[in-house]
């Protein structure tokens, strides 16, 4: 016998059981609790035993319920993204331990592709763009045909939720670290206000950090430009021997191309300035010095939203309903160290940040 060809009436042959007993066991139906332990136990290991193979295709046809999720995703935009392959990472592993497959599908043009999720009998949908038009026509269409949607970061729309990083947060956390380094003079390095809320979440919460500890922004040091690697190669040439000791910055990126500008200049880093980024990605530990990063949670936002669309979980809700926010956490590497240090064993960082002189 092929394990294809493994039916119900095989694996109540081999357990001594019923058919009805075999089906509600394998689909662990509501009725599964009337039936013993012990015989539940003997299905299962008679299923592994004559390697069953659960027939999904005829299953949805007989129920209309299909074990997929539908991934509706800028191609473009996100296809090759550091951030988002993470992301997507964690979303598959979570629908894999729920017995779901994910499907992806483009947002170029929301009605044929909700067209064609409605076809599929799909009936969870996960959002992931950040173009504001597409998400709320993709929360109307949603509302309209009775379909589940989570919206994968930004905010949520039309009542349905989103996941996310606490992005404020991070900022705050970040500002509080350095602080706590001994830093005062604190810049920063983010994009244009407006184009991502992160970008902006991110900017807020480095300006809460700074007002937390009576510290005036110094507005010549926070780049908030579309153009950022010119803003920073500028500010650097013109300002070298007035540079704050530490920058933030929204992103790895931005840090790896300001590390290289500060080395070319001959400056120390974390001697002479510190540099905290986000993202906690592979290449900031093969810089050198390592990068201190933020960890964004970018695998457990994927998980989460998976949670959250098949109802699964119960995520931690954010300052609105409907936004659940995860917390960053603190990685430290090389690259930060109090005011006129050098570098110090790297460590990881939860609640407690450590004080100024403490061994990291």
């Amino acid at each position: 016998m092929g394990k294809d060809d493994v039916t119900l009436k095989d694996i109540a042959l081999a357990a001594n059981t019923n058919v009805c007993a075999v089906s509600r066991t394998l689909r662990n139906h509501a009725l599964v609790k009337r039936i013993s332990s012990e015989t539940r136990e003997k299905i299962l290991e008679a299923a592994t035993r004559l390697g069953y193979q659960r027939n999904l295709l005829a299953y949805s046809t007989r129920t209309g319920i299909v074990n997929t999720i539908a991934l509706m995703i800028d191609y473009e935009k996100y296809s090759l993204s550091d951030v988002h392959g993470r992301i997507i990472a964690g979303l598959h592993t979570e629908a894999a331990k729920n017995d779901f497959n994910v499907k992806m599908f483009p947002t170029d043009k929301i009605e044929n592709t909700i067209r064609e999720i409605r076809g599929n009998r799909i009936r969870h949908v996960l959002f992931l763009s950040s173009d504001k038009a597409a998400r709320v026509r993709t929360a109307e269409l949603c509302r309209h045909y009775g379909i589940s949607l989570v919206f994968v970061q930004e905010k949520p729309a039309l009542g349905f939720p989103a996941v996310n990083t606490d992005n404020i947060a991070a900022a705050r956390k970040a500002v509080e670290y350095l602080v706590l380094l001994g830093h005062r003079r604190i810049g920063m390095i983010g994009s244009s206000p407006g184009s991502f809320s992160y970008v902006d979440d991110r900017h807020d919460g480095f300006i809460e950090g700074l007002e937390k500890y009576g510290i005036e922004p110094e507005k010549d040091f926070i780049l908030c430009e579309s153009d950022t690697k010119t803003a920073i190669g500028k500010m650097i040439a013109s300002r070298i021997k007035k540079l704050p000791t530490a920058f933030f910055s929204i992103s790895d990126h931005q840090v790896i191309f300001m590390l290289t500008c500060l080395l070319r200049k001959g400056l120390d880093v974390p001697r002479d300035v510190s540099l905290l980024g986000c993202g906690n990605f592979l290449f900031s530990m093969a810089s050198c010095p390592a990068l201190s990063s933020l960890d964004m949670k970018l695998h457990e936002i994927g998980s989460t939203a998976v949670k959250l669309v098949l109802g699964t979980g119960n995520p931690p809700s954010g300052p609105e309903e409907g936004l659940y926010l995860l917390e960053p956490e603190i990685i430290v590497r090389e690259s930060t160290a109090s005011p006129g240090k050098g570098i110090a064993v790297p460590r990881r960082i939860n609640d407690k940040t450590p004080t100024e002189g403490t061994p990291r």
